[in-house]
Order: structure tokens, then C-alpha cells, then sequence
């Protein structure tokens, strides 16, 4: 083992916590913020919250127009798929029944009482029928075209 110096030693380790011009003197990776532009980010924030721009939850029910079945809907559609499935789809109440009865032969949609059904068939001929104002509106605009093949159920 060498001598170890006490002086030199000192020396080597007051240069290496010494301000140099060649080293910065903050640690790598922290922000060169002056405080003004802290308090100005602060005041922005503080002005204009992020909150405000999240766009809000809602329910699968609250999606579903209301009427008299939204119920049944809930009930007998929501356990096997979403209502976004539901509100995509605009058909005719001779439709929504064939694609009810598909439901039930393909899929394992249990057998429904003829009022349930009749029930169902209502609000779904009701509020998502085959010309919807809402589709027909946004139809109207020139980016309304898709560059792929439409809904067969439109």
C-alpha cells in the first residue's frame, strides 16, 4: 500500500467540488428554469387547469337514448356487448327483430317473453332507426365519405 498524504488529498478533493467554467454548476438533467419562469408556469397552470380539457365518463346506460325499454335493453343486450355495438347500428324494427332472432340461434341469447321482446323492438325501432336526423346531418359534410366500405346495417 502507498503513503496516503493528508494535504494532497485534501487538495485533490477540494478540486473536484471546486466551481469550474468548463463544468456546469448544477447537476446533469435539472431543469435551468429561472424562478420567474417557475412562477409563470405556476400561474398558468393554476389558470388554466388540465382537468378541464379530460373528457367525462359515462355510464353504458347514459349512452343509450332514453325511452321506454332502455331497461330491457340494459337487461338483455349490455351482458354480451357494449352500447356502443347498439347505438352504432340504425335498422328497422323487422331488422332489429332478424338480428334479435339471429342473436338468440348463433350467439346463445336466451329466449326472450314476447312482451320483453316487444319491449326491446320498441325502443330500438324508436330511437335507432334506419334515417337517423343526426346520421343524416353529418352525412351532409365532405369528410363524411369513408375511404372504406359502410356499415351494412345503415
Amino acid at each position: 500500500m502507498g503513503v496516503v498524504h493528508p494535504t494532497r488529498n485534501a487538495a485533490v478533493a477540494n478540486r473536484r467540488h471546486a466551481p469550474s467554467p468548463l463544468r456546469p454548476s448544477r447537476p446533469c438533467g435539472a431543469p435551468s428554469l429561472p424562478v420567474a419562469n417557475l412562477w409563470v408556469l405556476l400561474l398558468i397552470l393554476l389558470l388554466f387547469p388540465l382537468s378541464a380539457a379530460e373528457p367525462q365518463n359515462t355510464s353504458a346506460i347514459q349512452s343509450l337514448k332514453p325511452g321506454k325499454g332502455r331497461e330491457q335493453v340494459q337487461i338483455n343486450c349490455i351482458p354480451c356487448h357494449s352500447t356502443a355495438i347498439i347505438t352504432a347500428t340504425h335498422a328497422t324494427r323487422e331488422r332489429w327483430d332478424e338480428l334479435i332472432t339471429m342473436m338468440q340461434q348463433k350467439h346463445g341469447l336466451w329466449p326472450l317473453i314476447p312482451t320483453i321482446r316487444t319491449q326491446l323492438l320498441d325502443y330500438l325501432a324508436a330511437t335507432q332507426p334506419p334515417s337517423d336526423p343526426g346520421l343524416d346531418a353529418g352525412k351532409q359534410t365532405p369528410w363524411a365519405q369513408p375511404l372504406y366500405r359502410p356499415n351494412p346495417l345503415w
